[in-house]
């Protein structure tokens, strides 16, 4: 591998993940602030790479060389079209059925949690998993905050201190 497609790969991955990584900071509750659509500048770290190591290995005349490659079309302008425009039109879609897929959810009615909480009411879609503590499975989270009797472990399981 030459000197010019190791940077190139290091210099891609380097721009694409400084703006992933304040994202997944932000995700574990170490930063604020960082806006949600940050993501979508990841995809331009290659391009910025390019950019860059086309400027160092050829100097500006590559650069013009690597635009004007970018530019020209040797197809039709109606797959320019679906190139630019199905991105977006694929998102749409997917919009619309899942705005659809929670339009046919009926509303369910969760159990008491434990502590005397009410239970919420509001519309899950039947598509999507459930908690165990919906069907009154106990799971480590709701195990410490019911009766020992309630988290016995399943039939069958043996115990390790007895």
């Amino acid at each position: 591998m030459s000197k010019a497609t190791g940077m190139y790969f290091f210099l891609a991955y380097a721009f694409s993940w400084c703006t992933y990584v304040p994202l997944a900071l932000q995700g574990q509750g170490w930063l604020s602030g960082v806006p949600g659509w940050l993501h979508l500048a990841a995809g331009y770290g290659p391009l910025l790479a390019a950019f860059i190591v086309t400027a160092w290995t050829r100097g500006g005349a590559g650069v013009r060389e690597l635009l004007s490659r970018m530019t020209r079309w040797r197809i039709g302008w109606e797959w320019l079209a679906v190139a630019a425009f199905s991105p977006a039109a694929l998102f749409g879609a997917m919009v619309l059925v899942m705005h659809l897929l929670e339009i046919v959810a009926r509303p369910v009615r969760s159990p008491p949690r434990a502590g005397g909480d009410k239970p919420k009411t509001g519309r899950k879609s039947r598509f999507l998993s459930r908690n165990k503590a919906d069907f009154g499975l106990p799971n480590a989270t709701n195990c410490s905050t019911i009766s020992p009797e309630k988290c016995s472990p399943p039939r069958g399981a043996v115990r390790i201190d007895q």
